[in-house]
């Protein structure tokens, strides 16, 4: 795969003009409103069109992107399969940041998923030692306790302390997690809480 950075050279303004100066390697006819040569050689068929590794399948969008975001053009000349893929050439546009923005999608939804997240530490107040202390203050917490490494032996009971807050109602208990033999469990029950001072 050849590779040719924009970033050394002076934006021209449009897509096919960068394509045409700045990857000498793409050549691209617009007869039949797609990318139809790579290095000269005429194909039947649109080569793959990537952007930030999303197919790309109208030759428009590409062409009609803003130049600027665009950090490097990297091109496969020749027919490519990948288990079931078979495509005539690859060319693979990469910007910046890396998320395609401003991409016009076809018949799909962006999304934003949250990934690998820094383990947070709940606040629970220690009543037991401070309850004087803690008395005028008030707790308004709608989650009373959370522990996700609970390390349960066969045939040994496990307690778990913790304190309510100042909302009555229900509240949902729920355990979840995975035997030593992969298989995942689930149980909930739901506790109501009802205040003494009232």
């Amino acid at each position: 795969m050849n590779g040719d950075f924009l970033a050394k050279h002076c934006p021209l303004g449009m897509s096919r003009h960068v394509a045409r100066e700045c990857a000498r390697r793409l050549s691209r006819r617009e007869t039949r409103g797609g990318i139809v040569s790579v290095l000269g050689i005429a194909y039947k068929e649109n080569p793959l069109l990537l952007l930030d590794g999303i197919p790309v399948f109208d030759p428009g969008a590409i062409v009609n992107y803003d130049p600027l975001r665009v950090e490097k053009i990297e091109i496969v000349t020749k027919r490519y399969f990948y288990g079931p893929l078979d495509v005539m050439g690859i060319i693979s546009f990469t910007t910046y940041d890396g998320d395609a923005k401003n991409l016009p999608l076809q018949n799909a939804t962006r999304k934003r998923f949250m990934g690998v997240q820094p383990r947070k530490i709940y606040y629970s107040p220690d009543y037991s030692t401070r309850r004087d202390a803690l008395k005028r203050i008030p707790d308004y917490r709608v989650q009373l306790y959370w522990n996700p490494q609970v390390k349960v032996e066969k045939g040994k009971p496990v307690s778990l302390d913790f304190s309510t807050s100042d909302i009555e109602g229900e509240f949902e208990i729920i355990v979840k997690g995975v035997t030593v033999d992969g298989r995942s469990i689930h149980s909930s029950r739901i506790m109501r809480v009802i205040l003494r001072d009232k």
